[in-house]
């Protein structure tokens, strides 16, 4: 009787599945990372799920090559083109992945799409891995070719798109960066101004309140209280007026580094799908 572990182990592939216990003592009781293994002109595949979501799948898909030439899967068919529908699969989600990248505009919408794209560049770099080492084990397989390639294509894609996405939320960090170092530096210029002023006026205003400089000039009396609300009227057009000046004048901004140029569009769409 075997025991728990033993059946537990066992249990990864189809208990019909002649495989030579070599290959089936490699496996643990999870899928483990995407890999080949051969023996006795047997040749087990172990590669993984596509992701979804940013979460990495660890869930095992098996493709088993028989030394006749045939291929069986635990999930997609029995033939090589479950490799291919498999390769497929990761093929369709890069392909949303670069529309959503496409429309994106925002920061949020870029780091969006990287949440998906690094589990599924990591994934699609060690699914080209295995698939590579399978394509070097059994050398007379031409199937096997396309299948390396599609998966290749699908893993420099992955790494270009992550690439663009990184480089693309760089440049928006430093065009913010640059547009807060202009602000910080109009507010300077306009503190600077105010300050100037307030050097200017600030002894005439502080003598003036000491001794009382009040000068007769008739209207004291008059049209009551018309003249009070004239000087009121006048002050707080002056004031806007000095706001206008001090807020609105074009300020010279020393520039040590250009961050409108914009960003090169990836020309090469990955065509994996066979």
């Amino acid at each position: 009787m075997p025991s728990e572990k033993t059946a537990n182990l066992i249990s990864l592939l189809p208990a019909d599945w002649e495989l030579p216990q070599t290959i089936r003592r490699r496996l643990g009781q999870q899928a483990g990372r995407q890999r080949c293994m051969s023996a006795d002109n047997h040749l087990l595949l172990v590669l993984h799920e596509p992701p979804d979501g940013p979460e990495i799948s660890f869930t095992g898909r098996f493709f088993w090559r028989q030394p006749d030439g045939s291929w069986i899967s635990n999930k997609l068919g029995n033939t090589i083109s479950s490799l291919e529908q498999h390769l497929d699969e990761f093929d369709d989600l890069l392909d949303q992945l670069e529309e959503k990248e496409l429309v994106a505009r925002t920061a949020d919408e870029y780091f969006s799409v990287m949440e998906e794209l690094i589990p599924l560049h990591r994934s699609a770099e060690n699914m080209y891995l295995a698939v590579q080492s399978a394509r070097e084990s059994q050398p007379e397989d031409l199937r096997l070719i396309d299948c390396r390639d599609q998966a290749y294509e699908i893993f420099r894609s992955s790494d270009l798109l992550l690439n663009d996405c990184k480089a693309t939320m760089e440049y928006a960090i430093a065009k913010r960066a640059e547009e807060q170092a202009r602000y910080s530096f109009e507010l300077a210029a306009s503190a600077n101004r105010m300050n100037t002023l307030i050097a200017i006026f600030l002894p005439l205003a502080t003598l003036s309140s000491i001794f009382g400089m009040n000068l007769g000039h008739g209207f004291e009396n008059k049209h009551q209280p018309f003249g009070f609300l004239g000087v009121i009227t006048c002050g707080l057009v002056l004031g806007f007026a000095l706001k206008h000046l001090l807020l609105n004048k074009p300020v010279e901004v020393p520039q040590t580094e250009v961050f409108d140029a914009p960003i090169l569009n990836r020309t090469s769409n990955h065509s994996g799908k066979q």
